[in-house]
């Protein structure tokens, strides 16, 4: 696998991560909040579609089993497993369709991964993140149809939630405008994609007259002197194919 390609993957992993807990933090942040911070993004309806791209449903979502008593519907329940091992979603959006073809992995995110948050003050702390096997079965990797170097990362737990990518320079996120609802107003469930370069960072543009000699680093870099970010153990980092 070529050195930028390995990279590209690294980024969409980091992304990924912080994008696969909708259930418990993500729910905290409103989308008027993330709103406020995007520059452009616009408002669509994925679809789940066949290898050919002809449509099959609205739902996109496959929300993680619960327990049922032992040996009911068990033939169904692995019927619909492997259904939704490999699947095809669109996007249209900025002008393009995106066809997305992605097979499950559940080793995508390690079980007890760190997330790491820096303030403006210099400061780290620390979290441990566990993913129980329920929830990483709605995970998710992949690339674009027609687009060599593409790579796509997504959790599909509470709708589309994750990044793809061009190969190209070209970065997309994609999450739900609301909260996953099985009955929405209209067929589909509305998402948001934007660029990844859209999102704005507090505190990047400085005040007028005021001359900064260092700018904030950029999200998913550690400023200086901070250790580097640390993502999945070794053991249960996912193998990266070339």
């Amino acid at each position: 696998m070529e050195i930028w390609t390995l990279l590209t993957v690294c980024v969409l992993l980091s992304l990924v991560r912080n994008c696969v807990q909708l259930a418990s933090a993500e729910q905290t942040r409103t989308v008027a909040d993330l709103l406020e911070n995007l520059e452009d993004y616009q408002t669509v309806i994925p679809r789940r579609v066949d290898h050919t791209g002809k449509l099959t449903s609205f739902r996109v979502m496959n929300k993680p089993r619960t327990r049922t008593r032992r040996g009911l519907s068990k033939l169904g329940t692995d019927q619909q497993d492997d259904e939704n091992e490999q699947i095809f979603y669109m996007i249209a959006a900025y002008g393009r369709t995106f066809h997305l073809n992605v097979t499950r992995n559940r080793g995508l995110v390690s079980a007890g991964y760190v997330v790491e948050r820096w303030g403006h003050n210099g400061t780290v702390t620390s979290s441990r993140r566990g993913v129980t096997s329920r929830h990483a079965a709605c995970h998710y990797t992949g690339t674009i149809r027609d687009l060599q170097h593409s790579s796509v990362a997504i959790s599909n737990c509470h709708g589309l939630r994750g990044v793809f990518s061009t190969g190209t320079g070209e970065e997309f996120v994609v999450e739900p405008a609301r909260n996953g609802t099985d009955r929405p107003p209209a067929p589909g469930h509305p998402h948001l994609v934007y660029r990844r370069s859209a999102l704005r960072t507090h505190g990047t543009d400085p005040p007028c007259g005021v001359k900064v000699t260092h700018r904030p680093p950029v999200p998913g870099t550690p400023p200086p002197g901070l250790p580097p970010l640390r993502t999945q153990d070794a053991r249960h980092r996912p193998a990266l194919r070339g």
